[in-house]
């Protein structure tokens, strides 16, 4: 059964040994990769050995001893001073020549303190006190070598994240010398866990600082590790006070690490909305974003880009790369301030290749410290880091669709660093995202306009090349009659038919003119009622019968509208009633205020009204139950209504007959009547 120290050592060791192999992992190739592991599998030894020993000191009397654990983790405590002053050298790009001058000293003193111990086997009574001083005194040293580095950066989140490794490696250092006093049951050793921490902030600065901020990673890494901290200490009273039978300090050990999750998340929610306040640059790009949602082409969407762009600190450049979904290449979709054009990318170019395998937002410190550990197959990081520099970059976000990068988004360093945060990278990500799904969206919309487009046309043009079919081929037949051998009658019949015929193609080439090329209402006010008056007697002077009915309400006002446009609606509607009720057909026109700010004419024929099957094609051109109808009478009426924001409704009669009723807007001049002066 093991104590709680020993359990927590266990997990401090193995979380380490964790660490080391997935730093490793992630890229051999850097050294500073390579002493980074180097030091978690020192921290492990240090961490597994006290397990070790506490698990044979707790051991049955019949489990085989050892004297072995004390040397193991006395190695990985002394080992852990020189390649914690290694790594910090490496990590802050020291030079050779003050490495020559701190290392060798550092790793001569610890290995020496350690033989010390593996000779005698066993420690001294001043030994501790000299492991004090001298482990100390390096690790001093290499949390002295990162403060420098941290005061040379300029202020900014990088400089915010060494100054968190300063913190934890103070933590780490004063748990580590706390492991050197006393006896190893007087009380708790704490050293391996305050290095665990330490390892922690520094993976995630080495690991996850291309996310900018690191600093909000940190703290919260930090105080989910201070809230397991604080409930393992009330356990650890706990178990000092509760019987033997307690037990299960495995599953005692789990307990611990949530009740400490939970605490440090309770602390961390409590202090995020004080320690980072929403930036405002990345909520007007979130705002942009939303607004980009709904544009309804590619202008505006760019407008919109440019509008965000405006709002960022500074007079910061931004470049937008993009390829559709069958190019190749990337080609520049919008530029925002600054430099000059760019030649087409191509896919396999450095740069792509990087965002593409990376599939994360770059920054141009995050590729010169990669490039300070760069081997000779880096060729993607030097091509992308001599392209950041010659265009002046400082952060590039690339954005996917269906997991094939489709673009990416270039900041220059115009944009002040200290607001170069986790935040902004992703609010320029939405952006991204979102301008390259509305210019698809867009550009399948554009596409089925032109389809719909071309298949109206060729609609237009069967039903134009019918309707011209007939009188040209009447036409000719009556050319050809036209021989030498007709007579006077059949000659003039022959005539009488050409030009019948061809009145009747230049009414439909007319019409479809007017449909094809609708001109825009030039509006004013217009009276209903006189163009009902015009239209009636002029069908009374063509010599038409139609006993005609018109009531107009008294409060009738003026619509706004094409006189002309709308006079040739109300003679669409009276020709039609007149064609189907026929000689001495009926035609009542009522007109009315509708609603409250729209009229409507109404007109009501005694004709055999319209099919029920026939209505939802009645407006379509060149459609027509008439006999030498030409199908753009009702079609032309539709799209003038519409062009006027009006609405043309139609259905059958009770007692027979269709009703065709027109609804308009009024006249914006309010209270203005058909029967004022």
């Amino acid at each position: 059964m093991m104590n709680l120290e020993t359990t927590l050592h266990l997990i401090a060791g193995l979380g380490a040994l964790v660490l080391g192999a997935g730093i490793l992992a992630h890229g051999p190739s850097r050294s500073r990769n390579r002493y980074f592991a180097a030091l978690c599998g020192a921290m492990a030894l240090w961490a597994l050995g006290i397990a070790g020993s506490g698990i044979a000191w707790e051991s049955p009397p019949d489990w085989p001893p050892t004297d072995y654990w004390p040397l193991i983790y006395l190695l990985g405590g002394c080992a852990v001073a020189p390649l914690g002053l290694h790594f910090s050298l490496v990590l802050t790009g020291s030079s050779a020549q003050r490495r020559r001058w701190l290392l060798p000293p550092a790793y001569i003193l610890a290995g020496l303190l350690w033989m010390s111990v593996a000779i005698r086997h066993r420690i001294p009574f001043s030994w501790p006190a000299i492991a004090i001083t001298v482990l100390g005194g390096i690790l001093s040293v290499a949390l002295v070598v990162i403060a420098r580095h941290a005061l040379g950066l300029p202020r900014g989140p990088q400089r915010r994240a060494q100054v968190f490794i300063i913190l934890a490696g103070v933590v780490a250092v004063t748990g580590a010398m706390s492991d050197f006093l006393g006896h190893p049951r007087q009380f708790i050793r704490v050293g391996p866990i305050t290095v665990l921490l330490f390892l922690l902030v520094v993976c995630a600065v080495i690991v996850r600082h291309r996310f900018f901020n690191v600093d909000f990673l940190l703290i919260r890494v930090m105080t989910l590790v201070l809230g397991t901290f604080a409930v393992t200490g009330l356990l650890y009273g706990a178990d000092r006070l509760l019987p033997d039978s307690f037990g299960g300090w495995f599953v005692t050990a789990l307990l611990v690490l949530a009740a400490g999750m939970a605490l440090g998340r309770l602390l961390l929610g409590g202090a995020n909305s004080l320690l980072w306040p929403s930036d405002p640059a990345a909520l007007a790009l979130l705002e942009t974003s939303r607004r980009v949602a709904r544009a309804s082409s590619q202008e505006e969407v760019w407008q919109h880009v440019e509008a965000g762009r405006r709002q960022l600190p500074g007079n910061v450049g931004v470049d937008v790369y993009g390829r559709r979904p069958r190019q190749h290449r990337f080609h520049l979709v919008f530029r925002g301030e600054g430099k000059a054009d760019a030649a087409p990318l191509r896919a396999e170019d450095p740069m792509p290749r990087l965002l593409a395998a990376e599939g994360l937002p770059l920054s141009r410190l995050y590729l010169e410290l990669e490039a300070q550990e760069s081997g000779a197959n880096e060729a993607d990081l030097e091509g992308t880091l001599k392209r950041f520099h010659e265009r002046g970059l400082l952060l590039v976000v690339p954005f996917f669709t269906r997991d094939r990068m489709v673009g990416w988004i270039e900041v220059d360093d115009s944009l002040p660093e200290s607001h170069l945060t986790a935040e902004l990278a992703a609010a320029f990500l939405a952006v991204g995202n979102q301008a390259m799904a509305s210019l698809e969206r867009i550009a399948a919309f554009d596409r089925n306009r032109r389809r719909q487009s071309l298949a109206a046309i060729g609609e237009l043009a069967a039903g134009l090349a019918h309707e011209v079919r007939n009188p040209v081929a009447a036409i000719r037949g009556a050319a050809q009659a036209l021989t030498p051998e007709a007579t006077p009658e059949q000659r003039e019949e022959m005539l009488e038919v050409i030009e019948e015929e061809s009145a009747r193609l230049d009414r439909v080439v007319g019409d479809f003119l007017s449909y094809a090329r609708p001109s825009p209402p030039q509006r004013g006010p217009v009276d209903m009622q006189e163009l009902v008056r015009r239209s009636l007697k002029g069908l009374e002077l063509s010599g038409r019968r139609l006993v005609t009915d018109v009531h107009a309400d008294a409060e009738a006002p003026l619509v706004e509208g094409d006189s002309d446009q709308l006079q040739q609606v109300v003679d669409n509607l009276v020709r039609n009633a007149w064609e189907a009720a026929g000689e001495d057909g009926q035609l009542h026109v009522e007109i009315y205020p509708e609603e409250k700010h729209h009229l409507a004419v109404r007109f009501e024929d005694s004709g055999p009204g319209v099919p029920e099957e026939d209505v939802a094609r009645l407006f379509q051109p060149f459609f027509t139950t008439k006999r030498g109808g030409t199908g753009l009478g009702l079609a032309l009426t539709h799209r003038i209504v519409t062009a006027h924001d009006g609405e043309i409704r139609v259905h059958d009669r009770p007692g027979g007959g269709a009703v065709f009723t027109v609804v308009l807007p009024i006249s914006r001049t309010r209270g203005e009547t058909a029967s004022s002066p």
